[in-house]
C-alpha cells in the first residue's frame, strides 16, 4: 500500500497540466444520436479543443445535482462539452478564466443555435467545469456571472426557459448550426453594427418571456442596427427604408418580400407604440377591430 501511494504522489509530482471536462447544460434542442456530435474545433491558450454537442444523460448531471441542488435540473436535456487543460505551474487566475472561457463558448453556440431555431426557447441553465483527476483544484464559478441562477438578482437574466422541442436536430440543421458557428468565430472583426444586433437579440431572449412585448423592442433595434446604419444622421421614412432593405436582404421571391415588408413594417410600428408607452393589448385590439 505504501509503495502504491508513494508511486501516485511520484506520478502527481511529474504531471505538467491537469484536465477538466466543461459541461454547457441547455433545455433544448433535442438531439436524437447515439454518440457525442462534433460542432466546432477551437483553440483555448493555443491548445485545440473539440466541442460536442450531444443528449445530456443522468451520470452527466449527478455532479450539478449533488452539490449545486440546481432549481433547472428537470428542464436539462441537452449537453455541449470539452476538455481543457492548464498548466500545473500557472497564476491562480489562470484557473478562474476557465469559466469565463466556458462562458463565451456557450454563448457562442446559444447565439447559433438560436439563429439556427428560431421558434425554440434555448438557453443555458448551468455551466460546470469539473476536474478530471482528485488533485486538480476545483473551479469557481467567478469572472462570468451570467449562466448561474444564484447570481442572477444582479443580472435581469432568465432561467424558465421552456421545455425542449419534440423535433430533434436534423442532419441539415447541424450543417447550418455548424457553418453559423464558423460565420461566427471572429468576433473580434464583427462590424459593430452586428455585434450590436447579436446582443439586442440575445437581449430578447434572456430578458423577457416569449409572450412579453419588450421582446419586440428588442427585435426592432436589431434590424434597425443591420439595415439602418449608413445614414445615422437621417431619420425620415425610417419604418419605409427598414421594411424595403430587411425585404430585399431576407428574401429572393417577389411574394415573400412583399410579405416580409408588411411584417417588419407592422413590427416597427408596434416598436414605436410600445416604446411611447402604449398597451400591447390595446393595440391588439385596435388591430383587430381595424381587421373587422
Amino acid at each position: 500500500m505504501w509503495r502504491n501511494s508513494f508511486k501516485e504522489l511520484q506520478r502527481l509530482r511529474e504531471e505538467e497540466k491537469y484536465y477538466y471536462d466543461v459541461y454547457i447544460f441547455l433545455n433544448d434542442p433535442l438531439v436524437d444520436a447515439p454518440e457525442d456530435i462534433e460542432i466546432v474545433k477551437l483553440s483555448l491558450n493555443d491548445e485545440p479543443i473539440e466541442v460536442l454537442l450531444g443528449y445530456s444523460t443522468d451520470e452527466l448531471l449527478l455532479p450539478l445535482v449533488g452539490y449545486e441542488k440546481h432549481s433547472a435540473v428537470e428542464r436539462i436535456n441537452t449537453v455541449s462539452k470539452y476538455r481543457a487543460s492548464v498548466p500545473v505551474e500557472t497564476s491562480k487566475e489562470e484557473y478562474l478564466v476557465q469559466y469565463h472561457y466556458a462562458s463565451v463558448i456557450a454563448q457562442l453556440l446559444l447565439d447559433s443555435l438560436r439563429l439556427c431555431r428560431p421558434l425554440e426557447d434555448i438557453g443555458v441553465l448551468a455551466i460546470e467545469a469539473l476536474p478530471c483527476s482528485f488533485s486538480a483544484p476545483r473551479i469557481r464559478k467567478t469572472w462570468a456571472n451570467q449562466f448561474h441562477d444564484e447570481l442572477a438578482r444582479f443580472e435581469p437574466k432568465r432561467f424558465d426557459f421552456s421545455p425542449p422541442s419534440p423535433y430533434p436536430l436534423s442532419e441539415l440543421d447541424m450543417e447550418k448550426i455548424k457553418g453559423t458557428l464558423l460565420e461566427m468565430l471572429p468576433l473580434g472583426e464583427l462590424e459593430w453594427n452586428f455585434t450590436h444586433a447579436i446582443r439586442r437579440f440575445r437581449n430578447s431572449i434572456e430578458k423577457y418571456s416569449v409572450d412579453d412585448p419588450e421582446r419586440l423592442l428588442e427585435y426592432a433595434m436589431a434590424l434597425e442596427s443591420l439595415y439602418l446604419n449608413d445614414n445615422k444622421n437621417e431619420r425620415g421614412e425610417l419604418a419605409c427604408r427598414l421594411s424595403l432593405r430587411a425585404a430585399r436582404f431576407l428574401e429572393k421571391d417577389p411574394s415573400k418580400r412583399t410579405e416580409t415588408f408588411s411584417v417588419v413594417k407592422q413590427l416597427y410600428s408596434f416598436r414605436s407604440q410600445i416604446a411611447h408607452g402604449e398597451d400591447i393589448s390595446r393595440i391588439k385590439k385596435t388591430k383587430d377591430k381595424e381587421a373587422l
